[in-house]
């Protein structure tokens, strides 16, 4: 696995190390760059792995639109490199990526709907998609949206700490997503991904629910018994470098969603309180 120490990879960590029958290998960027391809290489010819999961990204929105090359690196080359090395050792890819690979034209968006994005993130995601695609065919692509989870930062946390100390916090309200608790997502991802059963392409996987960032924030701030008074703004009030879509509602047919947010989040919230 690659990105352990991330807020997704952690959940892998945490779930797989104590799974029978699996040995997990898992690295980070202290282990070696994954945009330097001989050491990328030389990680899977010394483990000869049967099922790679990639949780390495660069998702530093904004950041992205200054530092493109290294995006680019990250999220495009890297996961290209990755999918020609686990078709020479004949292993499953599992990959992550975003709604942001779309441009929030539409409130709904398919697997078979074709990616516009509007930043250099989601560029950079798309062409790694495109990438691996293209490498390998024994891979799974599992788009995935504001993802929250106990280990790093996360908007769910952001609003939980800010609002302990403040009476009021403006959010804004014209972003719609479905949210993805990282914990169900492992476990999803372990149970019907990792094995192979399920047939290789592109997936959407979220919680079931859809909800603008005013609208969870107010969730958080009820579930978390605070008091603090949450306001809508427009996101054009926000200084973001990076464009957005406004709605990114990730929906499949393919499999079921992961339960409903709102359960997600309550179990997050006893968890970190």
């Amino acid at each position: 696995m690659l990105g352990k120490n991330g807020m997704l990879g952690s959940e892998f960590t945490k779930l797989l190390s104590k799974k029978d029958g699996v040995e997990l290998i898992a690295t980070d960027k202290d282990g070696f760059d994954i945009t330097d391809a001989r050491a990328l290489e030389m990680f899977f010819d010394e483990h000869r792995p049967q099922v790679v999961i990639n949780c390495a990204a660069y998702t530093f929105v904004d950041n992205c639109e200054t530092n493109s090359d290294l995006a680019f690196k990250v999220n495009a080359e890297a996961p290209k490199n990755m999918a020609k090395f686990c078709k020479k050792h004949d292993a499953i890819l599992i990959h992550f990526s975003t709604d942001y690979v779309f441009a929030g034209e539409k409130k709904d968006y398919f697997e078979e709907d074709i990616p516009s994005p509007i930043s250099v993130y989601g560029n950079s995601k798309y062409q790694g998609e495109k990438n691996i695609a293209a490498e390998c065919e024994k891979f799974y692509i599992v788009r995935i949206s504001t993802l929250f989870g106990e280990f790093g930062n996360n908007f769910v946390k952001k609003i939980y700490e800010a609002a302990k100390t403040k009476n009021s916090l403006d959010v804004v309200d014209d972003y719609v997503s479905c949210p993805t608790y990282a914990k169900d997502l492992a476990e999803r991802i372990v149970e019907d991904f990792v094995s192979g059963k399920l047939k290789f392409g592109i997936y959407h996987l979220t919680n079931e629910g859809t909800v603008s960032r005013y609208e969870f924030a107010r969730e958080i701030i009820k579930l978390a018994g605070l008091k603090t008074e949450i306001k809508p703004i427009l996101a054009i009030k926000e200084d973001d470098m990076a464009a957005r879509p406004h709605w990114s509602i990730l929906k499949t047919k393919k499999v079921s969603p992961l339960r409903h947010y709102e359960e997600a989040l309550k179990f997050y919230l006893d968890l970190i309180k």
